[in-house]
């Protein structure tokens, strides 16, 4: 039996190592946002259709920040992602009594792709500036009121436009959030091509030809199972020790390997205390054994 869950746990870690085959990558001299959108991207999730519309879409994109300079890139690209995500909000309804401490004290960044991840960190920085307002245990008493004093309008408006998305990650974990925003990541990305080809348009520059020109900043990465797996198993193992140091560390009982063949394996109804015990030599068989008898009806 404990061999048995020593190998479910090395399976677990392993599948765990191989959600992801195939990704795009992003190069590095991108903005990071643009670099953790792009790379945050499961193929296994995707249909078909999805899966062409982000390869055209990383085609434009591509050809679209190439011949940019690197500040004009860079501007774009964070502007865009920031004003998408403030004029986008999920659509959850947050409880009444759901406050920016609640979210920064309980939720987690473990399991999240690195687009996800970031977007957390970014609205817990904005929550725990909001939270050092020097107005803000006031305003918790006062939000309640039809009419709140005019000082603390700017406070509110800060606070309603993070609460939907700090509640989409209180309310979701790991990769249950990263399916749940899928889909806000293809509008992102539309959005951020969008905003470069605006771009273009008031420079009165011509836009490039996408069909003619290589990708240059992105580039698909196709892995299969088997070039890996020798990889994940030594990382699975890894991970494994690390796992059973931290238990027997607290006193938990560990997965130990005893896969051997001992006297107890071998024992047969004869046995007993591992000895064959030989029949009696007094001992005769019945000549005639019982036989069924069909009663059902009695």
């Amino acid at each position: 039996m404990k061999k048995l869950v020593y190998y479910v746990l090395i399976n677990l870690i392993i599948i765990s190592f191989s959600t992801q085959a195939s990704q795009w990558i992003a190069k590095n001299s991108l903005p990071y946002e643009i670099k953790t959108l792009v790379e945050s991207f499961n193929m296994d999730y995707l249909t078909d259709e999805e899966k062409s519309d982000l390869k055209s879409e990383l085609h434009t994109l591509d050809s679209l920040m190439t011949n940019l300079t690197v500040n004009d890139r860079f501007f774009l690209a964070k502007s865009s992602v920031y004003k998408w995500i403030l004029k986008y909000p999920p659509q959850v309804r947050p409880p009444a009594d759901f406050t920016l401490t609640t979210f920064t004290d309980k939720t987690k960044s473990k399991g999240l792709n690195p687009f996800a991840k970031w977007l957390l960190l970014a609205l817990k920085s904005d929550s725990f500036d909001i939270q050092k307002n020097a107005n803000y245990q006031q305003y918790l008493k006062l939000k309640n009121r039809k009419k709140i004093p005019f000082n603390f309008l700017s406070l509110k408006k800060r606070i309603d436009l993070l609460r939907p998305w700090a509640y989409l990650f209180y309310r979701n974990q790991g990769e249950q959030l990263n399916l749940h925003i899928t889909k806000h990541q293809f509008s992102l990305l539309r959005d951020i091509v969008s905003q470069y080809k605006l771009f273009y348009r008031f420079k009165g520059t011509r836009l490039p030809n996408i069909e003619e020109q290589k990708l240059s900043l992105f580039s698909f990465q196709e892995k299969t199972g088997q070039e890996n797996q020798k990889d994940s198993i030594e990382e699975s193992l890894s991970q494994l020790d690390q796992v059973i140091a931290k238990h027997r560390k607290a006193g938990i009982p560990t997965p130990v390997d005893e896969w051997s063949i001992s006297k107890n394996d071998d024992w047969t109804p004869g046995d007993k205390q591992g000895l064959l015990i030989e029949p009696s030599p007094d001992y005769t068989p019945p000549k005639n054994l019982p036989k069924p008898v069909d009663d059902w009806n009695e």
